[in-house]
């Protein structure tokens, strides 16, 4: 692979409630999302999962982030991976995943999600959260 070829590509972020892996390797997302209704704010909107589709990884150890950003780019948390590629997966495709049991918001609105890798931004995805009850 040349060295043009290997920068890490993002391909999707995505935003769902579970992320299932089988022996083979295979994964499922479960409850993709995109607006997340809740009855009250604030609210516990968890769990929720963060997934990248990342090319093009190094083999080797490797530092990957999802950053949590509230609308207007407020920073809310920053949920780092320590990823180590293995040998021979360098170039293909990988789903980079992280879960949180739980997550407190205070109010709703859009909210972005960005992946990066070795402090490199690659991409971002957003997602809502309403209360179900309008005044």
């Amino acid at each position: 692979m040349s060295s043009a070829d290997s920068t890490p590509v993002l391909h999707a972020v995505l935003i769902c409630r579970d992320v299932k892996a089988d022996e083979r390797g295979e994964i499922s997302l479960l409850n993709v999302v995109e607006i997340l209704p809740t009855d009250t704010l604030p609210a516990d909107i968890g769990p929720l999962c963060f997934v990248a589709f990342v090319r093009n990884l190094p083999a080797g150890q490797g530092a990957g982030a999802f950053l949590l950003r509230h609308p207007y780019g407020t920073p809310l948390g920053r949920l780092p991976l320590d990823v180590n590629v293995p040998a021979g997966l360098e170039g293909r495709q990988l789903a980079l995943h992280v879960k949180l049991a739980s997550m407190p918001i205070e109010a709703g609105g859009w909210f972005e999600v960005a992946f990066e890798w070795d402090g490199a931004l690659l991409g971002t995805n957003r997602f809502a959260i309403g209360s179900r009850q309008g005044d």
